[in-house]
């Protein structure tokens, strides 16, 4: 049932992304990888303040916020790059979460 939610909200994000680019340039051809895009902005909307405004407007564009589940048949590589000044708990929840490789800037 987990994987049925998040392949709907993976699928509506990318449709109405797609819908987006096809907007600006009708002429051109798009492609886009709306799992990989919903993965990364999930993992960034994740350190969102709980209940601020930056949330509310992540899950607005996302649908929802949630690592993809564990047992996909596809893999894929996640990294973090972030500065010093991020919290910890962002941190640990890209690894744990996400299996993010956290790598610093600084």
């Amino acid at each position: 049932l987990a994987a049925a939610a998040s392949s709907s909200s993976v699928n509506g994000f990318g449709f109405s992304l797609f819908r987006l680019l096809n907007e600006d340039q009708p002429d051109r051809d798009v492609a886009v990888s709306p799992l990989s895009l919903k993965a990364c902005l999930d993992l960034v909307a994740s350190g969102a303040t709980k209940d601020s405004a930056c949330e509310q407007e992540m899950l607005a564009v996302l649908g929802n916020i949630q690592p993809a589940p564990r047992e996909n048949a596809m893999d894929t590589a996640t990294s973090a790059w972030v500065r010093s000044d991020i919290r910890s708990e962002y941190l640990k929840s890209a690894e744990e979460n996400y299996g993010a490789k956290v790598l610093r800037l600084d």
